[in-house]
């Protein structure tokens, strides 16, 4: 996976829970995972699985597109 792409993706991801104003532990606890998986995502560790991409949109009150970047969506 591209560096560049996991950046785009840690960014939204991250602003989207910031401006629903949660910690990575309640977007963690309102998805069922791990706030390590959380903060993985939005530091570069770790991609978030494309089957976990619905359920996190609808989690944050989003589209899938303003998470993912349109080349990978």
């Amino acid at each position: 996976m591209p560096r560049a792409l996991l950046r785009r993706v840690r960014n939204r991801i991250a602003a989207m829970r910031q401006k629903r104003g949660w910690s990575q532990q309640e977007l963690a606890d309102r998805m069922g995972i791990s706030r390590a998986s959380v903060a993985a995502w939005e530091v570069d560790i770790s991609f978030p699985p494309a089957a976990m991409v619905g359920r996190m949109a609808q989690v944050l009150r989003c589209r899938p597109g303003d998470l993912y970047p349109n080349d990978f969506v």
